[in-house]
Parts: structure tokens; sequence; C-alpha cells
């Protein structure tokens, strides 16, 4: 992933290797995988990495927030799946962002981030979880988006705002 990265590309390439990101992280949580010298060190080569592609780093958040205002229930899943990408990031790669200079892209990223959760919110309001079936296995339950809260009156109604404009 780190070396994807280190030879190029666009957005694509950021993408592809948060997308990598989750699926390693997932892997390590269905295996329990120890915290190896393997772990820190790839850990570090992904740092590094996506430190010197910081624009698109905020870019990835950016697009995440916009993708995820007026979302619906079909698009339940991805926006978890970027919001997950971003808790990765935020946990194990950004602490480039205490730097001098970075102050507003951490404001920035948080208020997104912000942004991004209460519209996690909402769409577990409105539809109920991500059904279990597509459910990403390993990732910490931190990442409450996955498993929102049950709707209060009753079974998960997944498909009630399919006709609303």
């Amino acid at each position: 992933m780190a070396s994807a990265l280190a030879a190029g590309g666009g957005a694509s390439a950021l993408r592809s290797a948060f997308e990598h990101l989750v699926r390693y992280h997932e892997r390590r949580g269905v295996d329990r995988a120890p915290d190896d010298g393997d772990h820190r060190q790839f850990i570090a080569a992904v740092t590094q990495a996506l430190h010197e592609r910081s624009d698109q780093v905020w870019d990835f958040v950016i697009d995440a927030k916009v993708d995820s205002q007026g979302a619906r229930d079909d698009d339940q899943f991805d926006i978890s799946w970027q919001r997950s990408a971003i808790q990765f990031f935020l946990d194990d790669h950004a602490g480039f962002l205490a730097e001098p200079g970075q102050e507003s892209r951490r404001d920035g990223i948080a208020e997104d981030v912000e942004l991004i959760d209460d519209e996690l919110r909402r769409l577990g309001a409105s539809y109920g979880p991500v059904p279990d079936d597509e459910l990403p296995r390993g990732l910490p339950q931190s990442h409450w988006w996955w498993w929102p809260a049950p709707l209060p009156d009753g079974p998960h109604r997944r498909h009630q705002g399919w006709d609303e404009p």
C-alpha cells in the first residue's frame, strides 16, 4: 500500500490505499495478530506516504463529507467505509497534523468528521445498521457507525425512504 502511494497516482490511488488500509485493519482484527515489528514498519511507511499526500488526504475527507450529505440507505455502507478509513488515518497516521502550520487542516478535518458523524447518525436512525451480511469483520467497536442504535419503533425499516424525493 505505501509503495503504491509512493509510486504516484491521484485520488484513485489514495482511495485504493485507504481501501487497503481498512482491509488490513479488518484482517488484523479477525486474526488478532500481535503488534510486532512488521506492523510498526507498515504503519510508519503508510504514515510517511500519507504525509507526502496530505492534500489528497484532505480531499478524501472533504469528498466523504460531501458524499454523506443527504445520503440514503444504499449509501450507508460506502459512507461507513469512508469513515473507517478516516478513523484509521486519524488513529495511526495523522501525527503530522500536530505540526505548526497544520492548524487549519486539523480543525477542518475535525469539523468534517463531525458532519460525517451527524449524517451517519441520521442514516442509522432512518435505516438502522448496515445488514450483518455486509458488515466488515474485525473492525474495532469504536467504529460505531457500522452498528448505530436500532430504530426505536421495531425492526429495521431499511427501505422506508426509497420513494422520498
